[in-house]
């Protein structure tokens, strides 16, 4: 009663507006019946919600009936020819279904997807996430808390937006997932229950590395044209050997790191403007300079008013005349986002080009200048089609063997000379036009089972025969009898091999689902690899041939949880070239016994199988070390950075001092050496004159000059080239 009420005002105005209306306005074709709308338009699986569907030539009677999804409601309460009221059925999944009305006189109408279902069951909650952070690499083995989950196949988690594996219901409170890979940072856990309802923790995992992140903090120059090209040293800390550069957005193809605290490359083509600067180690880790460098471009950018004719045809080669303003010798044109052939530059006003193919529609309209701004005029052209699409109805023979090469012929109509043909997404070769109703060709190699036969025209419409061509294999599938060993640790690289029949090459392994690595068929008989990660439990091994026929031997592999290893080491962070370094580690372990090994990495090339080795660096500079501990099949693993100085002091620059006719550069400090080079923004000036160990000079007059313009900061360095060191490098403005 409460729903009917709050209808109420509802059915009365429209009551009203009937009557005022008056014989003529509701006046409907004899026979005819509309359904115009549902109010409201959605409510629960379990049903009972009060409804008022409006429309027209609705008629009074006991048959009066009302279903929605094919299931009849109750109390249907005929209003007027306008307005009927129900109640909605129960109905047995969430979605969108029709509304059919059928009168008394058996004249029906139909509202699809009139309204929708929604589930009755309440949404899940997500409280907590255990542990609450994990590597960037994924496989951290969580449990996720909250209320309201549903065991099902679609139950799944994301990880910031990115699926976990290994989902396992515990209880309607409780989930247990392995989180997959990730770039470094906090994300929203996300449940979704089989009727897709979430429930959704902000920021429940955070992803971390064990290696800091980049930072940058300067580029020289800032600015150059929108066209790239422009060399540039990007400065900062924790750079990575592989790290990768963008400018807004656009990274850039090759990429100098040349030290952790250095990089050079040359600027990609960007649109005018100032754009952030972004360096990306290998781990995901970012460092980011906002509005780091400015693109100029000297042109204005273009503009698209016209294009004559406005349509052509699917296939294309329409030769069309572009308007519009600021055109450049060398632009490009796209339709639809496709590049157009023969683009011919006539004026910073006129282009003329021929349209290349796409599908039938209405496209936008892009002129790309060299400096690479654009103009774009939405919709600008519109792909017609005259033909209709084609349809498929039958393939003969209907099967054939997986290794294809079957002859068959497809039945259909609408068929058009250079169609193409796929079986499963795979194109057909040997394709033959035999008439509108006919083609003829020879099946691709496609793995065991049915697939959809797709035809397409060269105007790019299709007609689809779903399964309608079924690859079979005449092999044996494999048979798989044994597994040794049968256990290994969670953390996968177990050795085992696989016994059983029927194993072809090519042959893949699976061990509870997740495929094996190393993978090499023996025989016919024998398969050995390395198992994957996997959380503890007992799991079936499949091996699966290259025909798609699999072999299974169930709860064959036993998952054992690793040893909970956790390791230290103890390095200085500075230290000097040609003395002894003393790196310290240590590795323990609750869960097991046994003595670890060690194995440490220096950075210079040099390793140690020593717990705690001292060595010696033979040159100054940053070095990456890492250690290594492994106890019973299971690591864990340090990392950290030392500086060497050099084994001499490094040179010292005080002061820096103009001097006019002809210009050069007195530059005053401590612990020059003979053969140094003075060098302005890393760039060696032409001619370093040594005076003493506290003074030098550059030299070149206009040359120099050029390398320290008016009013523009610099950075002024020594190099001592006989290994004795680098200065810090000194600000000078002239």
């Amino acid at each position: 009663m409460t729903r009917f009420s709050a209808r109420l005002p509802l059915i009365m105005a429209a009551l009203l507006c009937t009557a005022l209306a008056g014989p003529s306005s509701a006046r409907v074709p004899e026979g005819s019946v509309i359904i115009t709308s549902v109010t409201p338009a959605s409510g629960p699986t379990d049903g009972g919600t009060t409804v008022s569907i409006a429309g027209s030539g609705f008629q009074s009677g006991p048959t009066l009936a009302v279903t929605f999804g094919g299931v009849a409601a109750p109390a249907v309460s005929y209003v007027n020819a306008n307005l009927v009221n129900c109640t909605t059925p129960a109905h047995p999944a969430t979605g969108a279904v029709d509304v059919v009305l059928t009168n008394p006189d058996a004249t029906t109408a139909t509202l699809p997807g009139g309204f929708t279902y929604t589930s009755s069951a309440p949404a899940p909650t997500v409280s907590a996430v255990s542990p609450i952070s994990g590597d960037v690499a994924g496989g951290t083995a969580v449990t996720i808390t909250g209320t309201n989950f549903v065991d099902g196949a679609g139950l799944t988690v994301d990880f910031g937006g990115t699926q976990a594996t290994s989902v396992t219901f515990g209880s309607s409170t409780s989930i247990t997932c392995t989180t997959p890979p990730h770039s470094v940072g906090p994300v929203d856990v996300v449940v979704i229950n089989p009727d897709l309802q979430t429930g959704t923790l902000p920021k429940g995992f955070t992803y971390t590395s064990t290696t800091p992140a980049p930072t940058v903090t300067a580029i020289s120059p800032t600015a150059g044209p929108t066209t790239g090209g422009t060399s540039v040293t990007i400065t900062g800390t924790n750079f990575i050997s592989g790290a990768t550069v963008s400018f807004g957005g656009t990274t850039v193809k090759t990429v100098t790191v040349t030290g952790s605290t250095s990089i050079t490359c040359a600027t990609p083509a960007h649109t005018a403007g100032t754009v952030d600067v972004v360096v990306a180690n290998p781990d995901a880790q970012t460092g980011t300079l906002p509005a780091g460098f400015t693109y100029m471009s000297t042109n204005p950018a273009p503009t698209v008013a016209s294009v004559s004719p406005t349509s052509g045809p699917t296939t294309g080669g329409t030769a069309v005349t572009i308007t519009g303003t600021n055109f450049v010798a060398g632009a490009a044109v796209t339709f639809g986002g496709t590049a157009a052939a023969g683009v011919a530059f006539v004026s910073a006003t006129s282009l003329t080009c021929t349209t290349p193919a796409h599908t039938v529609g209405s496209v936008n309209v892009v002129v790309t200048n060299p400096d690479a701004q654009t103009g774009t005029l939405p919709a600008g052209f519109t792909y017609t089609s005259t033909n209709p699409a084609p349809t498929v109805t039958a393939v003969s023979p209907t099967s054939g063997p997986t290794t294809g090469g079957t002859a068959v012929t497809v039945t259909g109509t609408n068929f058009v000379a250079g169609a193409t043909v796929t079986f499963g997404g795979m194109a057909a070769t040997g394709v033959a036009f035999v008439s509108a109703a006919s083609l003829t060709c020879t099946t691709p190699a496609h793995a065991a089972g049915a697939v959809n036969v797709v035809v397409t025209n060269p105007d790019a419409q299709t007609g689809t025969l779903p399964s309608g061509f079924t690859y079979t294999s005449a092999t044996p599938a494999p048979m798989v009898s044994s597994i040794m060993p049968t256990s290994g640790s969670t953390a996968g690289g177990t050795a085992v091999t696989i016994s059983g029949a029927n194993f072809q090459a090519g042959a893949r392994a699976y061990f509870g689902g997740y495929s094996g690595t190393s993978i090499s068929v023996a025989s016919s008989s024998s398969i050995t690899c390395l198992t994957p990660a996997h959380l503890a439990a007992v799991v079936d091994v499949t091996v699966t041939n290259p025909d798609a026929q699999s072999g299974n031997l169930r709860s064959a592999f036993t998952y054992v949880a690793p040893c909970d290893l956790s390791c230290t080491a103890t390095v200085p962070g500075t230290g000097t070239a040609g003395s002894p370094v003393s790196f310290q580690g240590s590795a323990s372990s609750t869960t097991c016994t046994g003595q670890p090994s060690f194995q440490w990495t220096f950075g210079d090339g040099q390793t140690s199988s020593q717990q705690s080795p001292s060595h010696t660096y033979a040159n100054q500079g940053d070095f990456s070390w890492s250690l290594t501990a492994t106890l019973q099949g299971t690591a864990c693993s340090k990392y950290g950075t030392i500086h060497l100085s050099p084994a001499v002091p490094a040179p010292i620059i005080t002061s820096v001092v103009k001097v006019p006719n002809p210009f050069r550069l007195k530059v005053s400090g401590t612990n020059f050496h003979v053969g140094c080079t003075v060098k302005i923004n890393g760039v060696p000036v032409p001619t370093t004159t040594y005076k003493s160990g506290t003074l030098v000079v550059a030299k070149k007059g206009a040359v120099l000059k050029a390398m320290v313009p008016l009013a523009v900061p610099v950075q002024i360095t020594v190099t001592n080239n006989d290994d004795g060191g680098v200065s810090a490098p000194y600000p000078y403005v002239r």
